[in-house]
């Protein structure tokens, strides 16, 4: 899928989407799940990514991750980035680094660090995060003529009534 959406010069989300839209069935050559195979990636992931990115839950795993580094601890990272439940993100953690096979997250020190194989995943972890974002359309986004009338009007949608 990935070769013919570069071939056509389109997304692999959007041949995806349009896919799915058609009924068509789409399986991956692996018959396994991996939450980012729609992304136009340039690299080949390391293998602990591959492992890591095998969930539905993929992106937000790493969303949650990349933002633990620079906090004084574990419960004040959850009280910024994980509505204050320390030990759901503890768990959440441990539970991915037993996945990629190796510490991420370096505890001990004073601000929470990434160890150095955990540096080279959260830089991945962050260039997927990045791609993901150009590739997948916001859905609240207002329409370009919506910014256009509010730029012009100060108010949103169609203003005064409609001559023929």
């Amino acid at each position: 899928m990935a070769e013919l959406a570069r071939e056509r010069g389109v997304s692999h989300y959007h041949l995806t989407t349009l896919a799915r839209g058609w009924d068509l069935a789409i399986r991956s050559t692996e018959h396994r799940y991996n939450a980012i195979g729609h992304l136009d990636l340039t690299w080949n992931l390391s293998p602990a990514m591959q492992a890591v990115t095998s969930s539905p839950t993929a992106l937000d795993r790493l969303r949650t991750l990349v933002q633990i580094p620079g906090h004084t601890s574990i419960a004040a990272a959850a009280r910024a980035i994980y509505d204050g439940r320390d030990g759901a993100l503890r768990q959440r953690i441990t539970k991915i680094e037993k996945i990629a096979g190796f510490q991420i997250i370096d505890r001990s020190a004073s601000l929470l660090a990434p160890t150095e194989p955990g540096g080279a995943f959260l830089r991945e972890a962050t260039e997927i995060l990045r791609i993901a974002e150009k590739a997948i359309p916001s859905k609240t986004a207002p329409s370009l003529s919506e910014d256009t009338d509010i730029l012009e009007t100060g108010r949103r949608g169609p203003q005064g009534q409609h001559r023929q």
